[in-house]
């Protein structure tokens, strides 16, 4: 087995080493390594602790497939949608280019190394058509097998907006210090908003009597810095395009 995680391993730095360039960036070559090894000690711990489960992701030959594919950090936001709202994601992937992108700043965030375990794992699955945004058979059996929630939803929040906070927090510091705009606390505000909804620690009520105010702020604003060179067309597309969902979905 060691000597199996350890050639596995090698393909995988292949792979990484081959986009380093790309969008890695620095510190990428650290975030991608912790990744593989999350991956391997999940895929150690099945082993040893349920044979059955062992034996239907051996089926699967996931080694196989995250030695096949391509593993970029990022630090642009990942976004999915869930419940009508877009939501930043720790990490997601793309069957269709076998590629698996990981958000460095969520990554880093995380301080339980099982739950780090459990998104790597996922994102494998999730390649290998095993698992979804939304579906984790496996990954919840796993979460079980180590003493965790089950509940994934709430895990891959981390602690129900832990990261968005201490975002939120610091943008705050910046806005005090004059080093951003209202229109970046204002996003910040609504990705704690919604990471707080999808792990269901706030009600939907709750979140549509603050949401579209945060929303409707980082729109307006945007809208304003982009008429001074201050804000990308993308960026205003994007921040419409939120203020649009969240509308859409406290209607």
């Amino acid at each position: 087995m060691k000597n199996q995680i350890t050639a596995f391993m090698m393909v995988c730095l292949a792979a990484i080493t081959t986009h380093a360039g790309d969008r890695i960036g620095n510190g990428g070559d650290e975030v991608s390594m912790e990744f593989l090894q999350a991956f391997s000690s999940a895929m150690k711990t099945i082993a040893n602790e349920s044979p059955e489960l062992s034996t239907q992701v051996s089926r699967a030959n996931l080694e196989q497939v995250l030695a096949g594919a391509t593993l970029l950090v990022v630090s642009d936001a990942l976004t999915v949608e869930r419940y009508g709202v877009v939501q930043d994601s720790i990490a997601v992937n793309d069957a269709s280019t076998k590629r698996i992108f990981v958000n460095r700043f969520r990554w880093t965030e995380i301080r339980d190394p099982h739950v780090k375990e459990a998104i790597a794992f996922h994102e494998v699955a999730s390649l290998a058509g095993l698992e979804s945004t939304g579906k984790y058979p496996l990954t919840a059996r796993y979460l079980a097998l180590v003493g965790l929630s089950p509940d994934a939803e709430v895990i891959f929040t981390i602690e129900c907006g832990r990261a968005e906070s201490n975002a939120l927090r610091r943008v705050h510091g910046y806005f005090a210090a004059g080093e951003v705009s209202r229109t970046d606390v204002a996003k910040a505000e609504l990705n704690l908003y919604q990471a707080q909804l999808q792990c269901q620690s706030i009600t939907k009520e709750k979140f549509c009597a603050s949401a579209p105010r945060a929303a409707n702020t980082m729109a307006v604003g945007t809208l304003e810095e982009s008429r001074v060179g201050m804000r990308t067309d993308d960026e205003l597309t994007e921040a419409e395009r939120r203020e649009d969902q969240v509308k859409a979905f406290c209607r």
